[in-house]
């Protein structure tokens, strides 16, 4: 056939032209709705293969909400456990929870942490929007320091940082809820920002993760990274969380209550749980602790959810921290017992709501 005479001489290249674009931008809208989806994280066996070095939290939570999505058996009970990185060092480990509440309730119960470091609000809320309806009890840990969050770094992923700033929850969209609260804040949150911001962070981060799986194989998780004391200046870092605090805790309480609307929104539980810290011991956060109070009471009040406080500052003393705020090992261990006491009875109260 005479391809010069049915379509003309000059019309093939830009034929071609043409399906190499159409081809390529399938391709590109196919991977950013796979990535951004979760098909990739649902195949939980590509877990050891994709985390870039043994501290990847971010990746590791992808698996872990993904496969919270896929459901679970209607005799287990599921508690995701979500915070930035004082909720991390907060509990010995998900296994050591869950076999404890297991015991404690005769019941299976499954704890999830979806945790890392530098985690905000507005990462809460899209964690939230994309656990759906997982039917179980969301917990959120709180504590003042949460609300001195920055509002400029509500979705910046730091893989300048190397594994200190992470890549965030690239593979998360932002809903257009976030949009919406970010814009009012001044912040410049657009309908593209999220798929934008997928391949600015997507492609390094499994580009590392490749690399490293064809040299070093496997690799589990370290979840816990904080492993020595670390000598602050206890004052200067309180001061600087609490400047930081008065400009950025109206954003941060929009970001949680919306956190807490998605969850409800799917028929999942809500509590709040508030992480003892050192400067509570020192009273360095006096001068907000009134206003964040406050703040929580109305959030508790507002959505009718559960607020669980680990004992009085007379419980905690210096030896369990490794700083102003996270937890050494036996913090954790008192931590993690103290919080599975606030929990059986809401399990137990959920568990008697459901079978009725």
């Amino acid at each position: 056939m005479n391809y010069d005479r049915l379509v003309g001489s000059g019309v093939r290249p830009y034929r071609i032209l043409g399906w190499f674009l159409f081809w390529f931008a399938l391709i590109v809208a196919v991977s950013t709705f796979a990535g951004m989806h979760g098909w990739p994280w649902r195949i939980t066996q590509l877990q050891e293969y994709l985390l870039r070095h043994p501290r990847d939290n971010w990746l590791f939570n992808a698996f872990s909400i993904y496969s919270l999505r896929d459901g679970g058996s209607q005799n287990t009970t599921s508690i995701v456990y979500v915070g930035g990185s004082v909720c991390l060092e907060g509990i010995p480990s998900d296994d050591w929870m869950s076999n404890t509440l297991t015991g404690r309730l005769n019941r299976q119960v499954r704890f999830v942490s979806v945790c890392s470091p530098y985690q905000n609000f507005a990462d809460e809320a899209r964690i939230a929007h994309a656990l759906g309806a997982f039917g179980g009890i969301l917990i959120l840990g709180t504590e003042p320091v949460f609300f001195s969050k920055v509002p400029e770094r509500q979705f910046q992923a730091r893989p300048g940082n190397g594994e200190q700033g992470g890549n965030g929850y690239f593979y998360l969209p932002i809903p257009a809820q976030l949009r919406r609260i970010a814009r009012d804040e001044g912040l410049d949150i657009n309908v593209l920002s999220d798929v934008r911001h997928f391949w600015q962070i997507a492609p390094r981060a499994l580009r590392q993760a490749t690399v490293r799986a064809l040299q070093g194989g496997r690799t589990s998780l370290h979840r816990h990274r904080i492993r020595e004391y670390r000598d602050l200046d206890y004052e200067n870092v309180a001061n600087n969380f609490i400047s930081k605090y008065w400009n950025s805790a109206k954003v941060n309480e929009a970001f949680r209550r919306e956190t807490i609307r998605a969850a409800t929104r799917s028929g999942n539980r809500v509590a709040l749980v508030e992480i003892p810290n050192d400067e509570a011991l020192l009273g360095l956060f006096d001068p907000i602790r009134t206003d964040y109070q406050q703040r929580v009471e109305r959030i508790v009040e507002d959505f009718s959810v559960d607020y669980l406080v680990p004992q009085s500052k007379r419980a905690w003393t210096n030896i369990d921290f490794f700083d102003t705020h996270h937890l050494s090992p036996t913090g954790r261990v008192k931590f993690g017992s103290i919080l599975s006491d606030l929990l059986v009875p809401l399990v137990q109260r959920e568990t008697a709501a459901n079978n009725t």
